[in-house]
């Protein structure tokens, strides 16, 4: 392609010797807005090479002892964990309450099998999707896949590792006193940042969809009225 070019563009120049003044300066005009297209476009791939690779350098591989030796981070960390499947504005509005609290937003990401054993469902996005949209938002630090953890001790050796000095938490956490016990040995401090929003989690939002779907992929489905007003499935 570039090689083509090259040609055509001596090609160019050598007729630029002949032509006459009008036409010499058209053909200059095509050449300048075709370097410059190629120009931008350069640009334009170089720029989101170099934000691809920066959204890659957040994700960091929990059983990967080199991905882990990056911590403790410098300045003052805050350490968030979860699913955020399917991410929501709950979620953003939790990790930017996260954020207030310090420097550096690391985010606990919790594996598949984890959602399957816990949430009882198979996950929306996958964990590495789930990564990948966490580490594009520009107030997201690190994000740690996490294996699939299923004791105490587990989470307990993830705080020695990553050694935050807040770990935050929304109102009502089930797992407060055990973060509070973990945050404690290390000198750290569990800092509840804000309430749940109501009526807005993972969970409702995929009932909504999967409603929606049912209703509009699945016409069959939908109650109609018969006879007497009683619904019935169709």
């Amino acid at each position: 392609m570039f090689g083509q070019f090259v040609k055509c563009t001596l090609q160019i120049v050598l007729f630029l010797s002949y032509p006459s003044l009008k036409l010499k300066y058209i053909l200059y005009k095509f050449l300048v807005i075709v370097m410059i297209r190629i120009i931008n476009g350069t640009i334009l791939f170089v720029m989101t090479d170099t934000i691809m690779k920066s959204i890659q350098d957040k994700i960091v591989d929990y059983s990967n002892k080199k991905d882990m030796a990056i911590f403790p981070l410098p300045r003052k960390s805050v350490l968030v964990g979860g699913c955020f499947d399917v991410f929501h504005f709950g979620h953003w509005k939790f990790l930017t309450a996260a954020k207030k609290q310090g420097n550096n937003l690391i985010i606990a990401l919790e594996s598949d099998r984890f959602i399957k054993r816990v949430k009882k469902r198979n996950p929306i996005h996958n964990q590495k999707q789930r990564a990948l949209i966490l580490a594009s938002l520009f107030l997201v630090d690190k994000v740690v896949c996490l294996p699939d953890f299923k004791d105490e001790q587990e989470y307990f050796d993830l705080v020695l590792k990553t050694k935050p000095h807040i770990v935050a938490v929304t109102k009502g956490d089930n797992k407060l006193m055990n973060k509070k016990r973990q945050a404690e040995i290390i000198g750290a401090k569990v800092v509840v940042v804000m309430e749940n929003i109501k009526r807005l989690s993972s969970y409702s939002i995929i009932n909504i969809n999967l409603n929606n779907n049912v209703i509009v992929n699945n016409p069959v489905n939908i109650r109609r009225p018969i006879g007497n007003g009683i619904t019935t499935l169709t």
